[in-house]
């Protein structure tokens, strides 16, 4: 349990005040007490304050806590925040369902068994500790994941880049072969006609030595 988050008590008495005050204190609870509802909205909106209970008085001298719960629920940034209703005055089953339907967790009469009451206050309290425990951690993982993901996806790009990359290095190499290939057949091809001329050169000498010593055979005679 993080006793460093808020518990908020709402009551326009400040005697009920001190009661609960002294009562949950000793436990260890970091106790913020106002009497009006404005205060208690300013309280709620606050971004440095962690709320995780609320003690809310049914009957709030010209508010009712009908009304400013419904406020409440739309200035609460934890939108899962136990809310427990409270009052002095006599209520009915109606007032009850009414006050739950609106968003309340639990409701207690005054006065109310105190033991019952300390034990309510340890359960909602730890059981929001435990969910924004939960909330966090889950929400840390996500951006964790998304870090990731992010990471996964340049990681991804920057593997396309370079396969890209390398397969117009390659298709330039194999062109290059293609034209290194091409410049060799044009060479053979040259070469060739080369041994050719050269043959018919050889013939053509050959055939005129031949005709120079039958020349010569014939000065002779």
């Amino acid at each position: 349990m993080n006793k460093e988050n808020h518990i908020l008590i709402i009551d326009d008495e400040r005697t009920y005040l001190r009661v609960l005050e002294t009562l949950l204190e000793p436990e260890g609870y970091s106790i913020l007490c106002v009497q009006t509802p404005d205060d208690a909205l300013e309280i709620i909106r606050k971004n440095d304050l962690l709320i995780g209970l609320i003690i809310l008085d049914v009957q709030l001298g010209d508010e009712s806590g009908f009304d400013l719960i419904l406020k409440i629920k739309e200035a609460l940034k934890i939108k899962y925040v136990p809310i427990l209703f409270v009052s002095g005055y006599f209520v009915n089953k109606e007032d009850i369902l009414y006050g739950i339907s609106l968003g309340a967790t639990d409701y207690l009469l005054k006065p109310f068994d105190l033991d019952l009451f300390r034990l309510k206050v340890k359960i909602y309290f730890e059981i929001f500790c435990d969910t924004y425990q939960k909330e966090t951690l889950i929400s840390d993982m996500q951006l964790k994941l998304q870090d990731i993901q992010k990471n996964f996806k340049k990681k991804v790009s920057e593997f396309d880049e370079k396969r890209q990359s390398l397969v117009i290095k390659l298709a330039e190499t194999t062109l290059k072969q293609a034209d290194l290939a091409q410049t060799n057949a044009n060479l053979i091809r040259n070469y060739s006609h080369l041994e050719h001329e050269k043959r018919m050169l050889h013939l053509q000498l050959s055939q005129y030595i031949d005709e120079i010593n039958s020349y010569r055979k014939k000065l002779e005679l």
